[in-house]
């Protein structure tokens, strides 16, 4: 960006000068008297180039940088979610999932197929200190259907 605004201001001059002798033998007096002044001492309009330059280079980033931060926003909640439709407060019974949780899911119109994931925090006690870890259990029968995975053979 920073070279294509030099090479602009190097050949700015250069081609005021070529068009002031191009139209100046039938364009009015003003624009002939304009593009000789540039031509000949080109400092005033460069400045004015540059600046403009500058600005159009700040405004197609910021146009840019916007879209950027609204995908990585995005793309950080569908990372936490880990799933297109997500039940954070589902109910877990000491026997297992919410009986027919995953058919009533299935049930829904435009859902084709479903897997039953448990993400949940814990702790270890041990003396003063607890070791912190998450837990992520999947239903390796059902998930292999929804997701592609790297998981080992389940053997029942």
């Amino acid at each position: 960006m920073a070279s294509s605004a030099l090479l602009l201001l190097r050949l700015l001059p250069l081609a005021v000068r070529l068009l002031a002798r191009v139209i100046a033998p039938s364009a009015p007096t003003w624009l002939a008297l304009g593009l000789w002044q540039i031509g000949r001492n080109p400092l005033d309009a460069t400045r004015l180039v540059l600046l403009l330059v500058l600005g159009a280079g700040l405004g197609a980033f910021a146009a840019s940088f916007g879209g950027t931060l609204d995908r990585s926003y995005q793309e950080r909640a569908l990372y936490q979610a880990g799933a297109e439709v997500r039940f954070p407060n589902a109910t877990i019974a000491r026997n297992g999932p919410s009986l027919g949780l995953s058919d009533l899911i299935t049930n829904v119109e435009g859902v084709d197929d479903a897997s039953l994931v448990l993400r949940q925090g814990g702790s270890f006690a041990t003396g003063l200190a607890g070791a912190r870890f998450e837990l992520l259990a999947i239903d390796p029968e059902t998930f292999s259907e929804v997701s592609w995975w790297l998981g080992l053979e389940v053997h029942p």
